[in-house]
């Protein structure tokens, strides 16, 4: 499933690449496939999961909500001062995608990845049991809206991308 050219500057479209595997991923939304599996599933914590049987939903919550109740085990720690400074550019390079886009329209431009774990997580600090979603990508995404929220912004609402497999259960 790796991308044609991946690791090198001659790494395909996505277009292309999904042309090849849309119809084995045909369970999944393309903008799943695009920012989850084209672009990070080589590097993915959760690459172990069988893709067949996932299934997903969007859903909509509040900025809060989602940094009250989402785990994100691997791209933190989130440390909103730091995390602002560093994703609005620091040595005049200007705002990352991601800080361009909350910045302008008080939400990302891409739904956060999140994978329903109804029985919690084995985490690498131990049993979470009640953890019962989980950023399935390292996301600056989730970072952001910590330092934003830190601030008094990204209220909300932000679309998310549930994904469920039985997997997680």
């Amino acid at each position: 499933m790796q991308p044609l050219g991946e690791g090198s500057l001659e790494k395909e479209a996505f277009e292309d690449w999904w042309g090849r595997w849309s119809s084995t991923l045909s369970n999944l939304h393309p903008q799943i496939a695009e920012q989850w599996l084209y672009r990070h599933w080589c590097h993915s914590y959760m690459a172990f999961l069988d893709l067949a049987p996932i299934t997903w939903r969007v859903e909509h919550w509040l900025g809060d909500d989602i940094l009250s109740q989402v785990w994100l085990e691997f791209g933190g720690p989130m440390v909103p001062d730091h995390d602002y400074k560093a994703f609005n550019g620091p040595h005049g390079f200007g705002p990352n995608s991601t800080a361009r886009a909350m910045n302008r329209d008080g939400t990302w431009d891409m739904p956060l990845l999140v994978l329903e774990t109804p029985n919690g997580i084995i985490s690498e600090t131990g049993d979470l049991p009640n953890i019962r979603f989980v950023v399935a990508e390292r996301s600056k995404r989730m970072r952001y809206l910590n330092a934003l929220r830190h601030r008094g912004d990204g209220i909300g609402p932000h679309a998310m991308f549930i994904l469920a497999t039985p997997e997680a259960c």
